[in-house]
């Protein structure tokens, strides 16, 4: 099977199972006679800001190769080549196709307007293919995301646009058992048009945006009968009740319906995964019920709300690629099941959104079996890619390995990603090591920044977790180096401050002290007052020794106490410097001078004996870890 690819942002459908329950989905009908080829779409109202998955259906020859241009239907004809100039006219991209009979492709952002969709034989110059254009129209709404999908009388949901399109002060929201919702406000009727009071919701965090989204009461008085169980219905929110002339201001992206609340509700572990990646996961109802005793249950996947009883097989071919989607079900026991999503072009998230599958249970594969559990919540976001990973550290130039202080609170941008949610309130979290970042903000579906935290000196790699699960990198492309924080950081000359030293690692050294002829010994750490002509070598990888070669250090802090694994406490001795030669390697030649007045750095090292050597440790020299040697 072909598997998935990343050619654009937006849904794409599973192609195993097949199609759509009629209870269940929006196929609507068109709105003129077909053209050469008997294809119909699946819906005559997308989003204005993009992202609908539009469905082709009785093609004779459709391929991936494909393209679809969305034209006003102003224009008596498409025009000749994708490529026309052509006002108004809005490229689409290449289609995906099933089989030479069914195709699909996410609708880009389009204004507020009615369409025809042509068909080309590419995506660039290619020429219009009149047998694969169909003559059916559709029309850019405001069309929002629905959450949740069910719900009982009462209780709440939540339309949430892509923009800031509630700015009446009330919105009347129909339940429309329909395939579709009227363009102006139509009186209710009773079982098919319910009427719902809305108030626009105020934003709860930044991320929600005022003007955004509404709060509907699920109807459940006198005055706005109870929905009919298991029927779905469209909602339909209109700033106004005048019949005929209130325009639809925005319209549910999925169908909602109420269940039966005797129904077992059902764990989902996990709870998301990623697109175009085959999905194993596990439904487990209360120990105390039973709802897979009859035998083999189903499991169908749709966005829209579960159908109440199971389609029919035929309803779920693949000759037409519609919603719902059949899962292959292992029964564990009469409460639990293991289901498998397919593999190809599995259930999908866009690029910059998550997407909410339902998960409908059946007591059987029988036509018409009963819904043996509440439906479900699967989410699934864009497949998450770490390969191309880089760094940059505090607004430096990104590259494919970063370093840092072990302390943390390093301002820190990754990049070469793919997979990255840039929607409002989507799961995002990243660590390094384990050890969490923080501040994370997303800059684009490929980058995100944050700020590191402590962590032990050395390499690790980069987990990132988002609604599509966790990917880590491997080769451990960035490295955790001493840092330091020291305080005081300033003292007089011959005198013997007590420092204070944070950073992180510490509990896994052994200090000594740094004394004369009995050397540095080896896996033995220490904490040296150093210069810049020691910092600048170790910065460049030369990694002195305390040697007659020098430079060497400066002075040293004995007596080192340790605290915890992030603080350590010594005495630093400024009365007694190290000479700027030393007779034997790693063995200081302390000259009984006070340390000069200067600028100096407190660095740690955690092996004396090998000072030199490339396995050594440095604290990072950083103005956390300057100390200043002065007469005030």
């Amino acid at each position: 099977m072909r598997k998935s690819t990343a050619r654009r942002p937006g849904h794409r459908p599973l192609k195993a199972g097949g199609a759509a329950a009629a209870a269940a989905v929006l196929v609507l009908a068109g709105t003129a006679t077909p053209a050469s080829a008997a294809i119909t779409l699946s819906t005559t109202q997308v989003a204005i800001a993009g992202g609908t998955v539009l469905y082709l259906t009785g093609g004779t020859a459709l391929a991936d190769t494909m393209a679809v241009r969305f034209v006003p239907s102003t224009e008596t004809n498409c025009p000749a080549a994708y490529d026309t100039a052509l006002a108004g006219a809005v490229n689409g991209g290449l289609i995906d196709a099933t089989s030479v009979t069914t195709a699909h492709v996410t609708t880009p952002a389009l204004p507020a307007g009615t369409y025809k969709t042509c068909i080309y034989a590419s995506a660039t110059t290619g020429a219009l293919v009149p047998t694969e254009t169909t003559a059916n129209l559709v029309t850019a709404v405001n069309i929002a995301a629905l959450s949740p999908t069910t719900g009982q009388a009462t209780e709440k949901v939540t339309l949430t646009a892509s923009s800031p399109i509630f700015t009446g002060t009330a919105y009347t929201t129909q339940f429309v058992a329909g395939t579709e919702c009227p363009v102006t406000y139509t009186a209710p009727v009773a079982g098919t048009r319910i009427n719902a009071t809305s108030t626009v919701k105020a934003p709860a965090t930044t991320s929600v945006p005022a003007n955004t989204a509404v709060t509907v009461t699920v109807p459940g008085t006198a005055t706005a009968p109870t929905l009919t169980l298991g029927t779905p219905y469209l909602l339909c929110s209109y700033a106004g009740t005048t019949a005929g002339t209130t325009p639809l201001a925005a319209r549910s992206n999925v169908t909602f319906a109420s269940f039966d609340k005797t129904l077992p509700a059902v764990t989902v572990v996990p709870t998301g995964g990623s697109s175009g990646e085959a999905t194993n996961l596990t439904l487990t109802a209360p120990t105390t019920s039973s709802p897979f005793a009859a035998g083999l249950p189903s499991v169908v996947a749709t966005r829209n709300s579960c159908p109440l009883t199971r389609p029919a097989n035929a309803a779920l071919g693949a000759a037409t690629g519609l919603e719902p989607f059949e899962a292959t079900v292992l029964k564990i026991t009469n409460f639990k099941v293991a289901v498998t999503l397919p593999d190809d072009d599995v259930i999908v998230g866009g690029k910059d959104v998550t997407t909410p599958w339902n998960l409908c249970t059946y007591a059987s594969v029988d036509p018409g079996a009963a819904m043996a559990t509440a439906p479900a919540v699967f989410t699934v976001a864009a497949v998450l890619d770490l390969s191309g990973v880089r760094f940059a550290v505090e607004g430096g130039a990104a590259t494919a390995t970063g370093s840092g202080p072990a302390q943390g609170g390093q301002a820190l941008t990754i990049s070469g990603l793919s997979g990255i949610p840039t929607a409002a309130g989507a799961t995002l979290t990243a660590s390094l090591g384990g050890s969490p970042m923080t501040n994370i903000t997303v800059l684009d579906a490929t980058s995100f920044s944050g700020t590191t935290t402590v962590h032990a000196p050395g390499a690790v790699n980069l987990s990132v977790t988002t609604a599509s699960g966790t990917k880590t990198t491997t080769g451990t492309p960035y490295t955790f180096t001493y840092g330091i924080n020291v305080t005081p950081n300033t003292a007089q000359t011959d005198t013997s401050p007590v420092l204070d030293i944070l950073g992180a690692g510490f509990g896994g050294l052994t200090f000594g002290d740094a004394a004369g002829v009995a050397g540095l010994a080896d896996n033995v750490s220490y904490v040296l007052l150093t210069d810049n002509a020691w910092n600048d070598d170790v910065l460049t990888g030369a990694r002195p020794a305390v040697t007659v070669a020098g430079p060497n250090p400066v002075s040293h802090c004995n007596g080192v106490l340790p605290i915890s694994d992030a603080e350590i406490i010594c005495t630093l001795d400024l009365s007694d410097s190290i000479a700027s030669t030393a007779t034997t390697v790693n063995e200081p030649d302390f000259t009984g001078n006070p340390v000069a007045e200067g600028t100096y750095t407190v660095t740690v090292v955690n092996d004396g004996q090998s000072v030199d050597s490339g396995s050594v440790n440095f604290s990072a020299v950083s103005s956390s870890s300057t100390f200043t040697v002065a007469s005030f």
